[in-house]
């Protein structure tokens, strides 16, 4: 009898973990063959909790040390001083649009190669998204049309920087 509601018991808990349920421990009732299997099932519910936060961890060590590794590619000044001369060259022939095009991929890069913060609020990657979609309705002609809107409560959230544009990027294609 203790046999079968064993066996029921291990589907069970194989089920919650399909499920994506991790934070449980099933019951040893007895010690016998059964009962090892249950704790061999917890100890592997354990280990799997472990490696997922180490992958979890290693995603996010890759991330940062992929930003650090493009940023120590590029020099963010000498590319800011060069927008900041052509947007003046520009403005000065009264080519006012070529001029914004080149002051709205400045601000973009800017964003981008600021890894100061890693979160930023709702609000501040709105802004960015708001100067990458300036940029991607210029070259699509005018074409595009969007609209923004975030409720004030959420203006202030934090959220991983640049976490909606690729999305918004995915849409446009």
């Amino acid at each position: 009898m203790f046999c079968i509601s064993a066996v029921k018991q291990l589907l069970y808990g194989m089920e919650r973990i399909q499920n994506g349920e991790l934070d449980f421990t099933m019951e040893r009732k007895k010690q016998d063959e059964f009962g090892m299997i249950i704790d061999s099932f917890n100890y592997m519910l354990v280990r799997i909790k472990e490696l997922l936060h180490t992958v979890q961890r290693q995603r996010n060590n890759y991330y940062k040390l992929e930003m650090l590794a493009l940023k120590s590619k590029l020099n963010p000044h000498f590319l800011y001083n060069v927008f900041d001369m052509i947007y003046w060259k520009m403005v000065l022939k009264n080519e006012y649009e070529i001029a914004d095009v080149v002051a709205t991929l400045a601000d973009i890069l800017r964003y981008c190669v600021n890894h100061k913060k890693e979160f930023v609020t709702v609000q501040e990657d709105m802004r960015y998204l708001s100067s990458y979609l300036s940029f991607q309705r210029l070259l699509l002609n005018e074409k595009l049309q969007y609209e923004i809107r975030i409720p004030d409560e959420l203006s202030e959230c934090e959220m991983p920087k640049l976490l909606i544009q690729p999305l918004v990027e995915n849409a446009i294609k």
